[in-house]
């Protein structure tokens, strides 16, 4: 009975000596330890929160952004409306096509103001 006790710790420590040096060799490789799913999650969530705020916040710039933009097209309109009575008939043609352009950029303007509100509602 001794005997068998004096065997089965053998291989006790045997086994606890194997996988303590696996361990050691798999730390000292640089491996990442495995963790369970909650705390990976604990370590993801602060990242994830600063994503969001870097996110809402480049939304915003990017409609202060396009309100600046707004302004500057809406001025070089006022000019070009201003200009036109008093231009030649080829400036003229000229001043409506770049009022044209003016008009398509300022609605493009629009509809990525319309798609920056949609995304600051969703975070």
């Amino acid at each position: 009975m001794f005997s068998r006790v004096v065997v089965v710790s053998k291989q006790v420590a045997l086994v606890l000596g194997a996988t303590s040096a696996i361990c050691a060799a798999y730390i000292a490789v640089g491996l990442p330890m495995p963790m369970s799913e909650a705390a990976v999650n604990q370590k993801i969530s602060p990242v994830l929160g600063l994503l969001s705020a870097v996110q809402r916040s480049q939304i915003t710039i990017l409609g202060d952004l396009s309100t600046v933009q707004r302004q500057i097209l809406r001025n070089e309109r006022l000019a070009l409306e201003s200009a036109i009575p008093s231009a030649s008939q080829a400036n003229k043609v000229a001043f409506n096509l770049r009022l044209g352009q003016i008009e398509d950029e300022l609605a493009k303007l629009d509809r990525r103001d319309e798609q920056n509100a949609k995304q600051l509602e969703l975070k």
